[in-house]
Formats: structure tokens, sequence, C-alpha cells
């Protein structure tokens, strides 16, 4: 699957520039000033409002997969606090404002619920097209050419992607995507900074 991320880059470029974010990114805030609602719950909460919404009962195999919900009606984005750290919250929050943003003329019922990654199918271009957005909002390219010429300072890849992880308030493995996408768009960058031997 070959997907072309330059338009979904400019997007999210676009959207940080308008709201003149800084990372790390305060996603709780940019979804109050877009006007989007979110609100912690439990697992079976979201699935009550889930069913009700879709008038739908067990259309999700197992709940505890699912991350959060969006109801367009109200927009307002449900994020399940029993299987979600803050910074899977936060990428939840990043995900979806990708799908607003991106895909705003589906409406799918899917497309507004939040599966673990590996419950998603491999090839689903739309949610892959939302977590590109994603990664794009929350770790901007400039941001982390930036901090590129700190890594002199550390030893070993996994010391490097946690440090990074911090700074943007991400998970370790969502940074080691991101390193990847950047390493395919910055060749000469990367291998500037020799990090290719220090993180794969």
């Amino acid at each position: 699957m070959a997907i072309d991320t330059t338009p979904i880059k400019k997007q999210a470029e676009e959207l940080i520039d308008k709201y003149v974010l800084t990372v790390p990114v305060h996603m709780f805030e940019l979804a109050d000033l877009m006007g989007i609602k979110w609100q912690s719950t439990s697992t079976e909460r979201l699935k009550k409002i889930i069913e009700r919404k879709s008038n739908k009962k067990d259309i999700i195999p197992n709940w505890e997969d699912v991350y959060g919900y969006f109801d367009h009606t109200t927009k307002t984005i449900y994020l399940n606090d029993e299987n979600q750290s803050i910074t899977r919250q936060r990428f939840t929050i990043a995900h979806e404002i990708g799908h607003m943003i991106l895909h705003h003329n589906l409406q799918s019922l899917m497309r507004k619920i939040f599966l673990r990654q590996d419950v998603v199918v491999p090839r689903d271009e739309i949610e892959a097209e939302a977590n590109y957005f994603a990664g794009y909002l929350l770790m901007p390219d400039g941001a982390i050419e930036d901090r590129l010429k700190y890594t002199v300072l550390m030893i070993g890849g996994e010391q490097i992607i946690k440090k990074f992880a911090k700074l943007f308030a991400v998970s370790p493995e969502a940074m080691r995507v991101r390193f990847k996408t950047f390493k395919k768009e910055y060749p000469e960058l990367w291998a500037t900074h020799n990090l290719e031997e220090k993180l794969f």
C-alpha cells in the first residue's frame, strides 16, 4: 500500500500554523480550540454510547480493543480511559482530527470507532492516512530536525527513541514509526546524524 503522504503532511502543517502549535502539542486544548468536545469514559459506558447511537448490539467482538468513539452529531470524542495511557489518548484525538480533515465525507460507523492498531485491517488506507496525519501533527518535521543535533549526546537507539518520545509526549512505538517516515523523507539528513546505526 503506497500512500502519498505529501498532502497529509500539508494539512497537518496548516493546522500547526493556524493554531501556532508548539511541541509537545496540547491535543486537548487543540480539540477545544477546534470546537471538539472530549470525555474520558469507561469501556462499559463507551459500549452503551456506541450501541445507543448505532441501534445495534454486539458490533465489536472485544470492547477492550476500542480506544474511543467520535460522535459527529455532538462533535464529541469519547476516550476509553481503561485501556489508554495519556500518550495514547493524545494520539487518538490527533487521529480523529485527521479523519475530520482528510475524510470528512466518510460517515461509516466504523470510521468513528478507534480500535487498537493491531485489530485494524493492515491494508486499511483510510486508517493509515489518519495515523500519518497524527504523526505529522504530534511530531512535526521541523521539531524533529531541531532536536536531532542533541542525539550525539546520547548513546544507543532506545535512549534516543525514549528521549524523543518524551519530548513529543508520544509513546516510544509512535516515535519509532515516525522516525521511519522521517528517514524515508529526509535520507541525507538522516545519514548526517548517523541515525541508521543508532536506531535500527
